[in-house]
């Protein structure tokens, strides 16, 4: 069962995957959910933030893994914040298509969407652009900020964020843009 804690390792990163960033400590990119995601790692508070990469690293493993198998938890947090709603409200103010048999809307980014928006289209059209990792001490679990993304583009180049905290509580803040 994929959501076992024993079950395959997906993700695998090594030291060298990871490269100095002018935005965080490290920066790499990870096939998360079928996509590339480009994840960031901040050790803010140490100087040598090489060593706690290194101490770390297995621990960072963990974490990919866990935001890999546990979309749906994910996915039922933005369903509870009624962001299917939202993203139907956001992509009826793009272009009517008044030709077509059912009601669609033309997105910024030319995809046709056809109302009502589906749950399951809702689910495949997201994406996780970027992972921020944050540790605020060198040995502790990490704080998670997901930014997250759809395609088609429903939110007109928003983001949704959702935090991953230490317990793996799942918070929603919204969408920014």
């Amino acid at each position: 069962m994929a959501n076992e804690p024993n079950s395959e390792i997906m993700h695998q990163k090594t030291l060298e995957d990871f490269v100095t960033s002018e935005y965080s400590s490290f920066e790499t990119y990870s096939n998360i959910w079928k996509n590339e995601t480009k994840i960031y790692l901040d050790f803010p508070n140490k100087k040598d933030k090489n060593q706690c990469l290194n101490n770390n690293l297995k621990l960072i493993n963990q974490e990919l893994n866990w935001v890999e198998k546990n979309k749906d938890k994910i996915e039922e947090l933005l369903i509870e914040n009624d962001c299917l709603e939202l993203a139907e409200n956001w992509a009826s103010n793009a272009h009517l298509l008044e030709c077509a048999e059912e009601e669609c809307y033309v997105m910024e980014d030319g995809q046709k969407v056809f109302f009502p928006i589906t749950t399951d289209d809702f689910f495949n059209s997201l994406y996780i652009e970027t992972i921020s990792i944050k540790f605020d001490k060198c040995n502790e679990t990490p704080l998670l900020e997901l930014i997250l993304l759809c395609n088609p583009d429903y939110f007109a180049e928003h983001c949704l964020i959702v935090d991953i905290g230490k317990n793996k509580s799942l918070k929603f803040y919204g969408i920014h843009g």
